[in-house]
C-alpha cells in the first residue's frame, strides 16, 4: 500500500472516537487489517470501474 493512502486512511480513522482510545500497537493492528480484508482501500482490488479482463469478452450493452 502507497504511503499515501495509509495516510489518507489514518486520517479518516482519527475522526472516529473509538480510533482515538486505542492503543498504538493497537491501531497499528486495526490499519493492517483494514488493508488486509478490504483491498478495495489500498486500491489493489478490481472494482471493474476501469475495466477488467472479464469484461473485454462480453458484448457491448445496448439499451
Amino acid at each position: 500500500m502507497r504511503q499515501e493512502n495509509v495516510k489518507e486512511l489514518i486520517s479518516i480513522l482519527m475522526n472516529s472516537p473509538f480510533y482515538v482510545t486505542l492503543s498504538v500497537r493497537e491501531r497499528y493492528g486495526l490499519v493492517l487489517r483494514l488493508i488486509q480484508d478490504y483491498p478495495l482501500l489500498s486500491g489493489k482490488s478490481d472494482t471493474n470501474l476501469r475495466g477488467s479482463s472479464g469484461q473485454n469478452n462480453q458484448p457491448p450493452i445496448v439499451n
